[in-house]
């Protein structure tokens, strides 16, 4: 998750909108309401829309391009050490790669329609909550799954200091 300090020439937000100031007056990238940013590697930003859809903009051409279309839900967005942004969008979870050679897709078997409720990166690694499950898909683009019996994450973290995934839940 960034900050919208983090991304250069955003000069702030009016209701989920990017506002970028091009040197001549303010510019509003997306009339849409937007729910989370990330950034890629090569800086472009990743906005998750409230209505579905995920968006590209480019902030050096201020250009945006629907790379998920609204008739998709995206669930959730994280950014990873690499650089890649990943969405989980209708049970899949797509890394879309700072260069097109590593986007890639995954289908969760027994999610279709369904998106991830959470995604973590760890150690290389991400990890989608859907449910009850857990499904770790590897750098080596292998997936594990599993599930605590009785127990419905509601909150994941990876403290990099102890190397401790923490599932969070309900008592």
């Amino acid at each position: 998750k960034m900050t919208l300090g983090m991304i250069k020439n955003v000069i702030g937000t009016v209701k989920g909108e990017l506002m970028f100031y091009n040197g001549d007056g303010i510019e509003v990238i997306n009339e849409n309401t937007c729910g989370h940013y990330c950034k890629d590697r090569k800086g472009r930003i990743y906005a998750r829309m409230y209505d579905c859809g995920l968006d590209r903009i480019d902030p050096a051409t201020l250009r945006v391009e629907h790379v998920v279309g609204k008739d998709r839900l995206v669930n959730a967005l994280i950014s990873d050490r690499r650089g890649n942004v990943w969405a989980a969008i209708d049970g899949e979870i797509r890394c879309f790669g700072a260069d097109k050679r590593s986007d890639r897709s995954f289908r969760i078997a027994g999610y279709d329609g369904r998106p991830a409720d959470m995604l973590c990166e760890v150690e290389g690694d991400i990890w989608a909550v859907m449910g009850y499950d857990c499904c770790i898909i590897s750098s080596d683009r292998r997936s594990t799954r599993f599930a605590v019996p009785g127990f419905r994450p509601l909150a994941i973290c990876y403290d990099p200091v102890s190397h401790c995934v923490l599932l969070g839940g309900n008592d």
